[in-house]
């Protein structure tokens, strides 16, 4: 019947976002994202178009976890996730990468253009302190930024991103790091 058929696709389209989604933050998950890449890098290579990833990383998460507990490290994930979403634009997408590790694409984007997304991200991370159980925590984030190239893979892109983030966690935290003149 006509309302079986309907029934059957709303389940199917809430599996294919269930499938997408990471349960916790409501983000996109890892999966969804590089898939999202990979098409992306074949777009870039046809038109030349310029996009961007950024990683960011919970600064000192597991010292939330292990002073307030999981439920609140649980709300920093959820409070960062809503600042990401708020710190893009329409077109950008925002993946949970894994534990308090993020991904930003942003696409038709600049390595210069990427660099203010980042500090836009850290600027209204410091002015939304997270709420917990009476406490208000300043959460920050480390931030690796790396453009795609001609000659860069996704995996090439993603590790480059992820250099950059582990120079600013080694460089003290709280910061924005790009890719080196060299990797790029």
């Amino acid at each position: 019947t006509a309302q079986t058929a309907d029934e059957y696709a709303a389940r199917n389209a809430e599996l294919t976002q269930q499938a997408a989604t990471d349960a916790l933050t409501g983000l996109y998950n890892r999966r969804h994202l590089l898939d999202v890449l990979e098409q992306e890098a074949q777009r870039y290579r046809r038109s030349g178009r310029p996009f961007a990833v950024i990683i960011g990383d919970i600064d000192n998460f597991k010292t939330i976890n292990d002073r307030y507990g999981h439920p609140c490290g649980d709300a920093v994930l959820i409070a960062v996730a809503a600042v990401l979403r708020a710190a893009v634009r329409t077109p950008d997408l925002v993946a949970r990468w894994g534990g308090e590790e993020f991904l930003v694409f942003l696409p038709e984007t600049t390595l210069d253009e990427a660099c203010g997304v980042a500090r836009r991200i850290q600027a209204q991370l410091a002015a939304t302190p997270v709420h917990h159980g009476g406490t208000a925590l300043e959460v920050r984030m480390t931030l690796g930024i790396a453009p795609m190239r001609p000659d860069k893979t996704i995996d090439t892109l993603l590790r480059q991103a992820d250099e950059a983030l582990y120079r600013g966690k080694h460089a003290g935290r709280n910061r924005i790091e790009v890719v080196t003149a060299a990797a790029a």
